[in-house]
Formats: structure tokens, sequence, C-alpha cells
């Protein structure tokens, strides 16, 4: 069995349904099930069972049979960035994380979790190192505060991985609303008034050139697959290793929809601070460990986005 907290979330239904292409085995799904159109997330429902995240956590984790669990994929967490209540941000990111780590090291599990690059915050660096992470959110100091209980918790026998994930967009990640891509956000407001918006410059940036590292999520996917094969423990980036503007998102999406304009705005008060106007992912130590494969480029990941969303 594998369990997928997050499991019928964007990354976390993600991996479900590329795991059910090569393999039957039972898929065990934790979530959130208030919103019930994310089941149609899943493209099987055969042999897969569901589990309420708050009776998981608090109860049901503990009446598995750890003989029969091949590996945990950690997904679930509150995903806002701009969320500053802390009993929420430390119950569903810290304390039910830590809570996958204990059952996981004392049964000798594999655990691959989600971490981010949010941990940065403000520096220009992006590699794996303490001295480089300076959080300027609630979301992103909760979790590097799971990272560094990782850490502080690691042994040689523990089968621990976590993955940094940069700026994730793709198929199934509709229900995120404010946190989903602004791939999305584009394309959303492109149907509702025929241009989009993007930020005006500050501290130094142009008109729309705040650079994120955009990753596209079967990229994601092939990554968690290729630590399942490969037991190697640590925590690792997960972007391209190549940073894009929000310019060039719309320059892309204009090739796929030809009318689409471009409108700047004021950029929102609420997030100065606590904006990442630069990421790019330090690739070096994900490529020492032996991963090789091949990025989606910018161009092509956004007009498969686009296809599928047309079609939708």
């Amino acid at each position: 069995m594998i369990i997928i907290t997050g499991g019928l979330g964007f990354i976390g239904s993600s991996i479900a349904n590329k795991i059910r292409e090569f393999s039957n085995e039972e898929i065990l799904i934790v979530d959130n099930f208030s919103n019930g159109k994310k089941f149609l997330n899943l493209n099987f429902y055969d042999k897969v069972n569901f589990i309420d995240s708050d009776i998981f956590y608090n109860k049901d984790i503990n009446n598995l049979n750890p003989k029969k669990i091949k590996a945990i994929f950690h997904q679930g967490a509150c995903s806002d960035t701009t969320e500053w209540n802390g009993n929420i941000i430390l119950k569903k990111n810290l304390n039910s994380s830590k809570i996958i780590f204990d059952y996981a090291k004392k049964n000798n599990l594999r655990l691959i979790y989600a971490s981010s690059a949010s941990v940065y915050g403000s520096n220009n660096k992006f590699k794996e190192d303490r001295k480089n992470e300076k959080p300027i959110n609630l979301y992103a100091l909760s979790k590097l505060l799971f990272d560094n209980y990782v850490r502080l918790n690691t042994n040689k026998k523990t089968r621990v991985t976590g993955l940094r994930y940069f700026n994730v967009y793709g198929v199934n990640e509709y229900h995120k609303q404010n946190m989903s891509s602004p791939i999305l956000k584009f394309y959303e407001q492109y149907h509702k008034d025929k241009y989009i918006k993007l930020f005006k410059g500050t501290n130094g940036v142009k008109n729309g050139e705040q650079k994120r590292d955009f990753i596209y999520i079967d990229d994601v996917v092939d990554i968690n697959l290729w630590f399942l094969k490969n037991s190697i423990q640590g925590i690792y980036n997960v972007g391209t290793g190549v940073p894009r503007s929000f310019n060039d998102i719309a320059n892309c999406m204009i090739k796929v929809l030809p009318k689409l304009k471009k409108k700047y705005i004021t950029f929102p008060k609420n997030l100065i601070g606590s904006y990442q106007n630069y990421t790019c992912a330090d690739l070096y130590n994900l490529k020492k460990i032996g991963y090789s494969n091949k990025f989606t480029k910018l161009e092509i990941g956004i007009k498969k986005y686009i296809n599928h969303l047309n079609k939708a």
C-alpha cells in the first residue's frame, strides 16, 4: 500500500494518477473531503481508500499495519502563503508532519514529503543550506520548522526525503484559488476580461519582471517517483534551475491565445515584505545524486496546460 496525504490535491493526485499507470497497488488517500469536486482529480477508483485527515492523524495512523506500507508521500498542507493564523499553519503544516515523520521513522518506512522553496524567502541564494533559509511568511516558516525537525531526528537508518518545490503549475490545481499558478490565474482573467494582470515593479524590479522558477507538474511527479525508486535521504530542491519572468509567461500564453492583452497593476500592499521577487533552484545536489531527467520548457508546458484547460 502507498499512502498519499493531500492525495486529492494538486501534486498528491498527480502522483496517485501516475502510480496507477504502472502499478495496481492499493492507494490510501488522506485528505479533507469538504470539496467533493477534488475526487474528480483522480483518474481511477479501483483499489483506493479514503481517510479524513483529522481522523488519520489523531487515530487511524496508529491502526495501520506498517508491514503493508510501501511508501508515504506526504503532500498535505495549508498552502496559503498569506495565512497568518498560527493555529491553522502549525496544525496542518508542522504538527501533522511530525506525526507522519515519527511514524515513518519508528517503522523504518519510506517517506517523501513536500517542503517548499519559500523557506529561502528574500534571500538570493537557493542552495539547500541553513545560511540561505530566511522565511518571510508563516507558511514558509512552518515548512522550515519541519525541515529542521527532520534534520534533527534523522539517522543513518531513516528513510526520509524532503523536496523543496519551487513554482509548480499544471493540471489539477484549479481548487487552489488564490494560491494557484499565474498560468491558471492569467487564463481565468483572460476568459473574464480578455486581458491579464501583472504586477508593476517594486524594489528596482521592472513591470512584470518578477522572476520565478516555474516547473511543470509532470516533472515534479517524475522526481517524486525517482526518489521512490532511489531511497536517498536528505532535502533537495525541485525546480528547473531556469528563472522566468511573468512577462515571459504572458508572451508564452499570447502564442496560444493571440487576443490576450497585458495590464500592469499596482503591487498589493499586503504582499510587501512577504513576496519573493526572484527564485531559482540550485540543482547541484539533485544532479549530484544522479537525477538527470530533462525538464519541460516553459513554452511547452504552458501550451500543454492551456490545451488541457481549453478542453475542460
